[in-house]
């Protein structure tokens, strides 16, 4: 048996078979460690309405977030599609090459003014919700909240 083969046993032992098993019994245990994070201290008849303001803000801020990554994503296979064309067409050159790396770079930052605008707009939704909840209770609702 070579030093590998003691180095795998020894990592397959000590580190991967923790890992499966940790994971397995939080798997079994799921519901019940979420009951021991929520905190105790929040209100029980806020509790519901703020949770329903925080999944409509969240549902929208993330279809927001994910139609400018699609846009994005979109213009960005359209244009790897042209240079491919042009490059099989062997009529690609260094200056179509700098207005491709341009047009990417332009599509990157719209999409970052795009998601700071989308941010800026959510963040003062979000500093509405903050002072209408304690703390707490919108720490619960956003721990309960399902993906």
């Amino acid at each position: 048996m070579g030093i590998l083969d003691r180095a795998s046993v020894y990592v397959e032992k000590h580190l991967l078979t923790p890992i499966r098993e940790n994971r397995r019994s939080f798997a079994k245990n799921e519901e019940l460690l979420m009951l021991m994070l929520i905190n105790g201290d929040y209100d029980v008849e806020t509790f519901d309405v703020c949770k329903s303001e925080i999944k409509v803000i969240y549902s929208a801020y993330s279809g927001i977030r994910d139609s400018i990554e699609k846009d994005k994503n979109r213009n960005l296979y359209r244009e790897k599609k042209y240079k491919e064309e042009w490059i099989a067409n062997c009529s690609w050159d260094k200056y179509d090459e700098m207005d491709y790396q341009s047009k990417i770079k332009k599509y990157y930052e719209t999409a970052y003014l795009k998601y700071k605008e989308a941010d800026r707009e959510y963040i003062v939704k979000a500093d509405e919700i903050m002072s209408k909840y304690t703390l707490p209770t919108v720490a619960n609702a956003i721990g309960t909240l399902e993906n």
